[in-house]
Parts: C-alpha cells; sequence; structure tokens
C-alpha cells in the first residue's frame, strides 16, 4: 500500500498544468531564451521558437527624422564665402608667381654676367658662352648687347629718366611679363624689364632702379 501511495504522488497524469515556477505567466515555458528576448515572445504566437528569434532580430527600426539637409540660403551663404576667399586668394597668388618669375630673371642675368666677366673679350653675342637659346621666365629670349668704341656712346644703349646709359661696356636685360621694352626706363613698356645696371652693381626691375 505505501508503494502505491508512493506511485500516486510521483506520477502526473498526461496534460496536467506546469508548476508554478514563480515566473510571470507569459514567461513560463520561455526561460531558455536569452534574457534580452524573455517577454518579448509571445507563446500564443503559432510559429515556433526559432522563426520568433529571426522576426525580433531582423526587424527594422525607422530612420531618425528630424537630420534636413542644407538649405538654399545656406548653400547660398557658403558659396558666397567661397567667392570672398577667391577673391583675396586669386591676386595673392598671382603677385606670388610674379615675384618669382622676377627672382628667377634676376639670378639669370647675375649667371650671364659671371660667364661673360670669366672671357677675355666680350662677345658679340650670347653664343660664344651657350647662352644664345636662353629663355626668361616669361618665354622671350635674353636681350645682349655690345657697345663700340667709345663705351657708352651708343645709339642702342639703356638709358635712364636722365638719358644717360646705365651701362658703360654692354647691357643685358629681359622683356618682362608684356614682352615689350624700349631703350628709355622711364617708358611704361619697359617699367617691368628686369635690367642689369651701373655695370652689374644693379640687377631687378627697371621700376626699382
Amino acid at each position: 500500500m505505501s508503494s502505491a501511495l508512493l506511485r500516486h504522488s510521483t506520477d502526473r497524469p498526461r496534460g496536467a498544468e506546469t508548476p508554478d515556477l514563480g515566473l510571470p505567466q507569459t514567461h513560463q515555458g520561455l526561460t531558455g531564451l536569452p534574457v534580452g528576448l524573455v517577454g518579448c515572445v509571445s507563446p500564443a504566437e503559432p510559429t515556433t521558437l526559432s522563426v520568433r528569434m529571426a522576426r525580433l532580430l531582423t526587424r527594422k527600426r525607422p530612420l531618425a527624422t528630424g537630420s534636413a539637409g542644407f538649405t538654399l540660403f545656406e548653400l547660398a551663404i557658403v558659396v558666397g564665402m567661397i567667392g570672398t576667399m577667391l577673391a583675396f586668394a586669386v591676386p595673392a597668388t598671382a603677385d606670388y608667381v610674379q615675384g618669382g618669375r622676377i627672382a628667377r630673371a634676376m639670378g639669370e642675368i647675375r649667371l650671364i654676367q659671371i660667364e661673360l666677366s670669366s672671357i677675355d673679350t666680350l662677345p658679340d653675342d650670347l653664343g660664344v658662352i651657350g647662352r644664345a637659346t636662353m629663355i626668361d621666365p616669361w618665354g622671350n629670349a635674353y636681350v645682349y648687347h655690345k657697345f663700340v668704341f667709345p663705351p657708352g656712346i651708343n645709339a642702342q644703349a639703356r638709358k635712364d629718366r636722365f638719358l644717360v646709359p646705365i651701362n658703360s661696356l654692354y647691357d643685358l636685360y629681359s622683356l618682362g611679363k608684356d614682352g615689350d621694352s624700349q631703350l628709355a626706363l622711364t617708358v611704361p613698356v619697359s617699367r617691368d624689364d628686369v635690367i642689369r645696371a651701373n655695370d652689374g652693381s644693379f640687377i631687378g626691375l627697371a621700376t626699382s632702379y
């Protein structure tokens, strides 16, 4: 009889209710889910547990709103600011490039002068020292002119504002940015020339002489 009572107390008929484990009703039978998913899946759904989990993991979230793009007014302000900066930057860049070209022409005139002083007799042209094809920064050949005797008395000599020759043996200069020149330094087309004056003690822009 004791064995029958023990069997009766341990055996549970099929269909008996699951004992209360202290969890909410919606959690009964779902204790195998991850903690973040327990309570998010309804046991009343007819789908399997794997399908429910897949739906939760692949559920799309709504995109955040309120991040509007630039307005036409804002774009106009940006374009205006860029235009203002370019208005200052472009002339400054052009002056910088022009200054570099002038410095290069001064250096090349000084180099030719050194090579001319290294030979006994002044040549009739720069081809004797291999400089006949040397081009200045503006794409023009350097102008070399040897004076005839007596020194400085020559109709082709470059002259200052007092019409006095600026060299005694020869002239050497670049035509400058405009590619044009006249003998007198005061003529507008001669103002951008890079010249050799005072027999080589001055090399620079005609406007600075």
